[in-house]
Parts: C-alpha cells; sequence; structure tokens
C-alpha cells in the first residue's frame, strides 16, 4: 500500500466516523477542501479534542468560517453552539 492510499483511507475513515467532520470537508459553495488540507484539520481537531475527536463545536466553527467568513467569526467566541447556516454545495 502507497503512502497516498493508505492517507486516503485514513481521511475516509475518520470521516465515517465524525459526521460532523464529514460534514466540513465536504465544502461549502466555492469552498473546496483538499485532502492535504483535510489531514492537517483532522489532526489538529484530534490534538484540541484531547482523547476526543475534536473540541465542541470544531467543525461547525470551521463550516460557518467557510459559509459567511468574517461576518460569522464574530460570534465565535459567544456562549452556546454556533449552528452553520445552510450550506448549498
Amino acid at each position: 500500500m502507497t503512502e497516498t492510499s493508505s492517507g486516503d483511507d485514513a481521511l475516509a475513515g475518520f470521516r465515517r466516523r465524525h459526521p460532523e467532520a464529514d460534514r466540513w470537508a465536504t465544502g461549502c459553495g466555492v469552498i473546496r477542501h483538499t485532502d492535504e488540507t483535510q489531514a492537517r484539520i483532522f489532526s489538529m481537531a484530534a490534538a484540541l479534542g484531547a482523547g476526543r475527536p475534536a473540541p465542541e463545536g470544531f467543525f461547525a466553527r470551521l463550516e460557518a468560517a467557510d459559509a459567511g467568513g468574517p461576518r460569522r467569526s464574530a460570534s465565535w467566541g459567544s456562549a452556546g453552539p454556533l449552528r452553520p447556516p445552510a450550506c448549498s454545495s
């Protein structure tokens, strides 16, 4: 098995196990996430999650950034969950 195919398998496995990561990885509108970007974000999510897949709301915040950019980022520090807007891919 080549390094690329094992990396592809790891990405696909992470996305299967974590639907919120899969939603983010799909992208939003013109936003598309390369395999390299997904691998880096999934690694960061695991590191920040301290044993969990990702901190609460991690992928929702990334989705919101993809969908609305800086306009949405103002609510990142607010209490409560951030709900990403509906995204038409």
